[in-house]
């Protein structure tokens, strides 16, 4: 009998322990924005912690790489990708990490860059007028950081060097612009 009531007292235990596991190790291993799997907002599940940044919007219209320019501004080498998507559509952190840019660009229209580390980050192109963070400000994978912009900003000039309304989505790592499609499932 008391061999039954010590196995009793350690499976009750199992639930404490197997909750203790989910919530101070499991969890924080997938949401730490940088080596685990991380679920964004959009519902995608992504490889290498990367959050998709246009929630519902997945069509690339111009890919990374070399291209014919397709306005005057425009380099022939595409540092980045660009995705189809509605103006006013939320535009989201790819990863966690520090604002070191937020404003006009010129030919990036307005934009915002996010460090994720040292020789680490990812550019936010063409965005709308009214930027919800500023340079400084620490941001998490998935948070809402603008809005897709318009075609033509409230000057009257383009948003930048631009054909239409998109997202382009650019990540630099050790200072040299890389495919930003090698970090996401679609």
């Amino acid at each position: 009998m008391e061999d039954i009531i010590k196995y009793f007292r350690y499976a009750m235990l199992f639930p404490v322990i197997l909750s203790f596991f989910i919530a101070i190790i499991f969890i924080p291993f997938l949401y730490n924005g940088y080596y685990g799997i991380t679920y964004g907002n959009n519902g995608y599940s992504l490889n290498f912690g990367f959050v998709w940044p246009t929630p519902n919007f997945t069509r690339i219209t111009s890919p990374f790489g070399r291209r014919n320019s397709p306005t005057k501004g425009a380099s022939s080498y595409h540092q980045g990708i660009d995705i189809a998507a509605s103006q006013g559509s939320n535009v989201l952190a790819i990863m966690s990490g520090t604002v070191i840019f937020a404003g006009w660009s010129g030919s990036g229209g307005y934009m915002i860059i996010i460090e994720h580390d040292k020789n680490f980050d990812s550019r936010y192109c063409h965005l709308g007028e009214r930027l919800l963070v500023t340079k400084g400000q620490k941001v998490y994978a998935g948070q809402i950081i603008a809005t897709v912009g318009p075609k033509y900003v409230s000057n009257g000039k383009l948003n930048g060097a631009t054909t239409g309304v998109h997202l382009h989505l650019g990540i630099r790592k050790d200072g040299e612009f890389i495919n930003p499609l090698q970090f996401y499932n679609l």
